[in-house]
């Protein structure tokens, strides 16, 4: 007899990901300690899972641990952005490279249609202004890319650095004319991969990562002045 058993999340796992979304989402203050206890008081959990996860989240660059006290929230840096946006540039211009050459394939086909969905619900969210719906798409334009590869270990890493620089990203789209210049931006990039045409696909794809990144320098300036 053949079953399939799906796994549990243990508590220190629902904890981690409870906390590591409310990270993500700002719902952690700057600079405001937070002690295990009261996280746990609040989850209604005891302090060894609540320990635990902050330990991995402290790990993964989300928090600073405070022996004996607690925990809080870690600010990304300008050498975090740097060092992030040098690691996508390297992962998505391999992948834009696999996937431009590997054009007449019926899966880089299913991804360019797929990158077209995207696009198309860009626009949507562009015209009613969710800065939120727009970055989850935004997000998933690149991801898609990367998830052609079809290698695990730079899908992994990819997703990883999404993560340490959500936190800020959402800033950015506060920026006037911001939705519509990175829609346009991965129309132009789609363009060329759709032309075949690498060179001008990475450059433009380059070029997008290079505003994102500015954009980014400067919504975590004015994060550290606000909270300084």
């Amino acid at each position: 007899m053949k079953q399939n058993i799906k796994k549990v999340p243990s508590l220190k796992e629902q904890v981690y990901n409870y906390l590591k979304q409310a990270l993500l989402n700002n719902e952690f203050e700057l600079g405001k300690l937070y002690s295990d206890q009261w996280v746990a008081g609040q989850l209604g959990v005891s302090r060894t899972p609540v320990r635990e996860a902050v330990q991995q989240l402290k790990h993964e660059g989300f928090v600073k641990v405070v022996p004996y006290k607690g925990f809080t929230a870690k600010t990304i840096s300008e050498k975090e952005i740097e060092e992030v946006f040098e690691a996508r540039e390297a992962i998505e211009g391999f992948c834009i490279k696999k996937l431009v050459n590997n054009h007449q394939s019926r899966a880089a086909g299913h991804v360019r249609q797929k990158l077209e969905e995207i696009i198309a619900g860009q626009e949507t969210s562009a015209q009613n202004n969710e800065r939120n719906k727009f970055w989850e798409m935004d997000s998933n334009f690149h991801q898609c890319i990367v998830n052609y590869s079809d290698n695990t270990i730079l899908v992994n890493l990819y997703q990883s650095l999404g993560d340490k620089i959500s936190r800020i990203a959402l800033e950015t789209l506060k920026e006037n004319n911001r939705l519509t210049t990175a829609l346009q931006e991965h129309k132009k990039t789609l363009e060329f991969i759709n032309k075949e045409e690498l060179l001008e696909a990475y450059e433009s794809n380059y070029r997008h990562l290079l505003s994102t990144k500015a954009l980014m320098m400067e919504a975590l300036k004015k994060c550290m002045d606000s909270n300084s």
